[in-house]
Formats: structure tokens, sequence, C-alpha cells
């Protein structure tokens, strides 16, 4: 079972790979190691924060793919042909992943499992203080 450590400023959170369910997009996400994104808060779907991944990943399949992420999953929406470039998307409160151009879908392959009671306030900061930087590593 891989562990990823995701950390914020004070913020440290602890994640199991759902390499079972989202073999290839937990493959994917395991050659971005280490990973560091930018997020900023979401506008459409409810209480999360997301970043956009600029086509990184389109060649990712759909897996177990959900529009209703609950807090403590991260989703990976590989993007499509409409323009949607993927995303990776954290919520922190009930949610119905969707952009402007309607509903999406996405694999939830990082499941928190340390901290996910801190999601609300770190998200309540990238709402009102703006972007915030996360990095991603394995824990060995």
């Amino acid at each position: 079972m891989t562990h990823i450590k995701m950390k914020s400023g004070d913020f440290t959170f602890t994640a199991r790979l759902d390499e079972e369910g989202t073999p290839e997009t937990s493959k994917w996400f395991l050659k971005q190691l280490p990973f560091k994104i930018s997020v900023i808060q979401a506008a459409w779907s409810g209480p999360a924060f997301f970043t956009d991944l600029n086509w990184i990943g389109f060649d990712v399949p759909f897996e177990k793919a959900t529009s209703y992420p609950l807090p403590g999953q991260v989703i990976m929406y590989p993007g499509d042909e409409r323009g949607n470039s993927g995303e990776i998307y954290i919520p922190y409160g009930g949610n119905c992943f969707a952009c402007p151009r309607g509903q999406l879908a996405g694999n939830p392959f990082l499941i928190i499992t340390e901290g996910v009671e801190q999601l609300e306030v770190f998200g309540r900061k990238v709402r009102w203080e703006g972007a915030q930087e996360i990095a991603f590593e394995k824990v060995e």
C-alpha cells in the first residue's frame, strides 16, 4: 500500500493511493512525484480547491469516475476533447463536480487518511487568502 504526504505550510495530510481501484491514474501520479501544484478555490462545484493540469494527464483513462467526491477524496480529471485540460480536485464539503460546460466526473485516486479534519480549515484559507501550493511526495 502506497502512502502520499501532502504538505502546504502548516497543513500536512497523509493519503492512501488507490492502486487497485484506479491503477492507471495511480501509475500516472507516481510518475509525477515529487509533485507541486498551486490550488485555487473551485467556482462551480461546491466547497473544493483544484489545479489545472495543462493537459499532462490527458491520456489517463476514466476509472471509478465520480461526480460526487467526498471530503477526503482527491480526484483526477484527465481532461476532454471539449477543451477542459484536466484537474486535480479536492473537495472539503458536499460537491457535484462541474465546470461552466456542465457536470464532470473524475478518478478518486487518493484517499486522505490523516488530517482530513483540517481540510475545511485549509479550504477556507484557499478561499480567503488565494492560491496555495501543495507538495505531494511518497512516504517511504
